[in-house]
């Protein structure tokens, strides 16, 4: 009897039946998905491992055949990925929900590639009036960003993943993580912290909900269709300018592939291509160059009156090199 049954926006269903170690946290992250998912067109199985174990190895490894993907860790077989007619079938050894996790994002990963869609690394937020989706290269200031255009009342989607389908975003996490810095950079972020242990999920309560270092949004949106795009890269001082959408397009591949590049192992086993989607908003994007450490005040600000003045004709200009 399956104890899992998850839609993930009619985009790809999740089914099957986990042991307790397991089912518990694939439903803190996923329970919002609940529901019938028989219009989803793709479909990821979930099922317990059971195989034996063997000669110890000096590093875990990933070995491929004609059954599936193994992960084998130094005594035991962690995780077994195998293709099926609608998707992908995933056993995955308790209590490693680790691996299970691993294998859920590869498989969406590819499932939405062969839609045309994606598994994107980035942010995705709305004022009301535009929908902003957030790139660039790691560790440049993203989160700082997110948060203060929060704090303005701005609603998240995403801040790390999300899903992207024929131009519009789909989220998929309801959580991200604080580190120090942000603490220190957000004097409010503090007063929103509760207990270790993440609090009950209750319709209604406060719209900030944290557990330490991890903040939960009370009210993150499902769905948004982002008109703008912001690509980030390090720079001696604040600075944006419009990019052209060849020259972003370029950037974005290297940043999604650098981004998902624990993947690669798996994506050369199934010889999917995984590409861009080709209705992302690249015209009138625009590259800004970010000082650190950044100064968020000065960065949302720079974000809001672009938006304000944006046209559609920004994106004709040459870009800089990213």
């Amino acid at each position: 009897m399956k104890n899992v049954e998850l839609n993930l926006h009619n985009l790809v269903r999740i089914t099957g039946h986990l042991p307790q170690p397991l089912l518990t946290p694939l439903m803190e992250r996923f329970g919002r998905f609940r529901g019938d998912a028989s219009a989803a067109p793709w479909e990821i199985e979930l099922g317990v491992l059971d195989a034996p174990g063997y000669r110890l190895r000096s590093r875990p490894g990933w070995v491929f055949d004609e059954v599936g993907a193994h992960w084998l860790g130094r005594s035991r077989k962690r995780l077994v990925i195998q293709a099926t007619e609608r998707g992908f079938r995933l056993l995955v050894r308790a209590p490693h929900y680790g691996r299970l996790h691993f294998g859920l994002l590869w498989a969406l990963r590819i499932l939405m590639a062969r839609q045309g869609g994606a598994l994107m690394h980035g942010a995705v937020l709305g004022d009301g009036q535009h929908t902003l989706m957030l790139l660039g290269a790691k560790r440049v200031g993203k989160t700082q960003l997110v948060l203060r255009l929060m704090e303005q009342q701005w609603q998240l989607l995403a801040e790390d993943k999300f899903l992207f389908l024929k131009g519009q975003a789909y989220c998929l996490q309801d959580h991200f993580y604080l580190r120090a810095h942000h603490l220190r950079s957000h004097p409010w972020l503090p007063r929103m912290l509760g207990q270790p242990e993440r609090p009950a999920r209750r319709t209604g309560e406060a719209q900030w909900r944290a557990g330490v270092e991890t903040l939960y949004p009370g009210q993150l949106a499902l769905t948004l269709r982002p008109d703008r795009l912001a690509w980030l890269s390090p720079g001696e001082q604040w600075q944006h300018q419009p990019i052209s959408a060849t020259a972003l397009r370029q950037a974005l591949v290297q940043q999604q592939r650098d981004a998902f590049g624990q993947f690669a192992a798996l994506d050369q086993w199934q010889g999917d291509l995984v590409s861009l989607p080709d209705d992302l908003p690249l015209t009138g994007a625009r590259h800004y160059l970010v000082p650190q450490p950044i100064d968020i005040t000065v960065g949302s600000q720079s974000l809001r009156q672009w938006l304000q003045a944006a046209t559609p004709t920004e994106g004709d200009a040459q870009a800089p090199r990213p």
